[in-house]
């Protein structure tokens, strides 16, 4: 519940942090350092993004309040999302030999997202289905198991792997069944 109260201002609040992490390396690399146009942009893409898994743990030690933690959490998921999407696109650009298109490119990172939450709410709207129809066991492991398949079909087929598995685990974390609560409790079991 909480997630979803703090989720539009995370997103508001990575994609301010990120814009200005990426502005202020690709000027860095451009202005400051002399790379050419397109290697500033791919270095400006790879350091653009705040490390989750650091941040966390940052965040708990600083005693940071729940919301706060929430919404660091999702600005981190976001930001390093769109770190990975730009970065690959801008890579796949320079290995092409074709030049930047600056019309095109936000046309390609809209479609990736949009490709992103269709699988990851595909993947959720099936996944509720199964629960209904599987008797009680691993239903955990199962759990596991689809977000490593939605990760490697989404990156299969053009979609940001991060983006389909969170937004899977969004729509999972917001419905309501006995699987998923157990998948609630062992995931609680796992993380600190």
């Amino acid at each position: 519940e909480n997630l979803r109260r703090q989720a539009h201002k995370a997103f508001v609040f990575g994609l301010l942090s990120f814009s200005l992490s990426f502005a202020l390396a690709f000027a860095l690399g451009y202005f400051g350092f002399g790379l050419d146009l397109l290697l500033s942009l791919i270095v400006a893409a790879m350091f653009a993004s705040v490390a989750p898994e650091l941040l966390s743990g940052f965040l708990s030690a600083l005693g940071a309040s729940e919301n706060a933690k929430v919404i660091g959490e999702i600005e981190a998921t976001f930001s390093d999302a769109l770190s990975v999407m730009l970065a690959l696109l801008l890579a796949g650009t320079a290995a092409a030999g074709a030049g930047l298109s600056v019309e095109v490119l936000p046309v390609e990172i809209a479609l990736v997202l949009l490709l992103s939450a269709a699988c990851g709410t595909v993947a959720a709207s099936l996944w509720k289905g199964v629960l209904l129809r599987i008797s009680e066991g691993n239903e955990h492991l199962l759990a596991i198991a689809l977000a490593a398949l939605i990760y490697a079909l989404s990156s299969f087929i053009g979609a940001n792997g991060v983006i389909s598995v969170f937004v899977f685990g969004f729509f999972l974390g917001n419905t309501s069944h006995r699987s998923i609560e157990e998948v609630r409790k062992f995931q609680s079991e796992i993380t600190f």
